[in-house]
């Protein structure tokens, strides 16, 4: 990525049904892996698999802030108008705010939209980044509960909340690096929840 090699010789497996957390420090690549799966940039990836994408928020678009809540979804999840509804008002979603633009929400009401539309993608794997940025308690809740009621699509996350991580992840993928691979990191999985993994 941009000249530099972030893996070498790293194997990628994910099974369906588990929630893994993508872990590693800032700066080694973890968002760029998921842009890469969702864009189907990965050597050997089935180009066949469905992957919804719900990134941090932290690019701001001014074309994506000014389209309509309803025509997005619309026009992104290829849904009916009744499904995007139903799914929005789960979230407490008005009429004007569904009805508004993209860009009048605020950062939790922007974040609880991207993952209604990846959800309603109903993908076979949910790549998050970063999906508890600026969301109350409930909505965290919330999505904890989606996802752990999940069991046959495959989730890989990316958060800073641990205690999210806590409750949802199965397994961890960690950017380790091993003086025998010389500078290249490489994905290692670990099964078991957060804490597991911390205490290893």
């Amino acid at each position: 990525y941009g000249g530099k090699i972030l893996w070498r010789e790293s194997k990628l497996r994910l099974l369906r049904g588990r929630r893994y957390a993508l872990v590693g420090q800032n700066g080694v690549g973890k968002t760029t892996l998921m842009s890469a799966i969702n864009n189907g940039k990965l050597e050997g990836w089935p180009q066949h698999l469905v992957t919804a994408y719900v990134d941090s928020g932290s690019n701001v678009d001014p074309a994506h802030e000014a389209q309509n809540v309803m025509e997005h979804l619309l026009n992104d999840t290829k849904r009916t108008r009744e499904e995007c509804v139903a799914k929005l008002r789960e979230l407490d979603f008005t009429d004007s705010m569904m009805e508004g633009t993209i860009g009048a929400l605020s950062g939790g009401w922007q974040m609880k939209l991207r993952l209604i539309r990846a959800i309603l993608i109903d993908p076979d794997i949910y790549l998050l980044d970063e999906p508890t940025n600026h969301l109350a308690e409930g909505a965290v809740k919330w999505l904890t509960n989606y996802l752990n009621n999940l069991d046959h699509q495959t989730v890989l996350c990316v958060s800073h909340d641990t205690a999210f991580l806590e409750e949802m992840c199965t397994d961890i993928i960690h950017y380790e690096q091993r003086n025998v691979w010389g500078p290249y990191r490489r994905l290692v999985h670990y099964k078991g929840r957060m804490s597991e993994f911390v205490k290893l």
